[in-house]
Formats: structure tokens, C-alpha cells, sequence
């Protein structure tokens, strides 16, 4: 199972050692520490909007001491350009899969908030686990067919220029 996250801005990561061996003593496994005002060892994957830019390395996390896919997008719209990192444990990932996987991880994130909010996952008092799973599968559902119904009154009434937004707030008041 392969993990998909954010990391600190100011992560510990080093480059890993591509040349050869010198015969004598340990191979070398780690380079030199990744400094994140120097792109110039990252691959270049293009631009996802005017300014976005996303460069993309295998890299070694020191704390978590493991080799990681990390994903760099940099801002460069303003000033003083910000950059996020993501990242991943599998490898073989290109950095557009990676970031449609972190969108991904996010709404996830929000049908579990919707759930807890709106359609009572936290509120069942049952020990058994055929209870707890039925209780778990209907409060998603719940969610899952809300957003669905919305969904379709969307392109009932409306053009494809606006964006869908879901709302179960707004959807639990009318």
C-alpha cells in the first residue's frame, strides 16, 4: 500500500548518490541535501496553470528513512515565490498522477466531513460490528446520494460554463 501526503516545507531530503563506486570503503548511498532555492537536479514536468510549475525527483526523507517520490510545485506568481511539497512512496508515480492522487486524497477527506457533519457517522452507540458497518455504509451513502441528486439538478438547469460546487450544507437546508 502506497502512501500519498504533504510534506514540511523545510523537509530533510537528500539526493540520492547516482555515480560509481571507488572501490575502496561503504558505496556511497546519499548525495548532498536537497536545497529548495536550487531546482537544478529536478526533472521539469511542465506547468499545470500560468504560474504553477511542478518538478518531480526520487529523493531520501532522513526521518522517515525511506526513498520517496516528491513532488515540487512552485508559485511563481508572486513576489516571492512559495512552493509546496508532495509526496509519495511509490516510485514509478509521474508528478501530474501524483497531484491528481493528492486531489483525490481531499475529497475523500470531505465526503468523511460531510458524513461526520451532516449525516450522523459519529452518532451510533452499537458494539456489534454488522450493526457499526451498516451504520457506516448508510451514513456514506447518505452523502454519496445527496451529492448525486445535486449533481443532477445541476446539469438539469444549468450551462457547463459555471463549475459544480457541492454543498451538503446548502443541500440539508432546502
Amino acid at each position: 500500500m502506497d502512501i500519498v501526503g504533504k510534506l514540511r516545507c523545510d523537509a530533510n531530503l537528500k539526493y540520492l548518490y547516482q555515480g560509481g563506486y571507488s572501490g575502496f570503503g561503504r558505496p556511497r548511498i546519499y548525495d548532498a541535501k536537497v536545497e529548495y532555492n536550487d531546482l537544478s537536479r529536478f526533472i521539469y514536468e511542465g506547468e499545470i496553470d500560468k504560474d504553477l510549475h511542478i518538478y518531480t525527483q526520487t529523493l531520501w526523507h532522513v526521518g522517515l528513512k525511506r526513498q520517496l517520490r516528491v513532488l515540487f510545485m512552485l508559485n511563481s506568481s508572486k513576489p516571492k515565490p512559495r512552493y509546496i511539497l508532495l509526496f509519495s512512496t511509490d516510485l514509478s508515480l509521474s508528478g501530474v498522477e501524483l497531484l491528481s492522487l493528492y486531489k483525490l486524497r481531499f475529497q475523500i477527506e470531505f465526503l468523511f466531513r460531510d458524513a461526520k457533519q451532516f449525516s450522523g457517522l459519529n452518532h451510533c452507540q452499537a458494539r456489534n460490528a454488522k450493526s457499526l458497518s451498516f451504520h457506516f455504509n448508510s451514513s456514506l451513502s447518505a452523502v454519496n446520494i445527496a451529492k448525486l441528486d445535486l449533481l443532477t439538478q445541476y446539469h438539469n438547469r444549468q450551462s457547463q460554463a459555471a463549475g459544480f460546487v457541492f454543498s451538503l450544507r446548502s443541500y440539508t437546508q432546502h
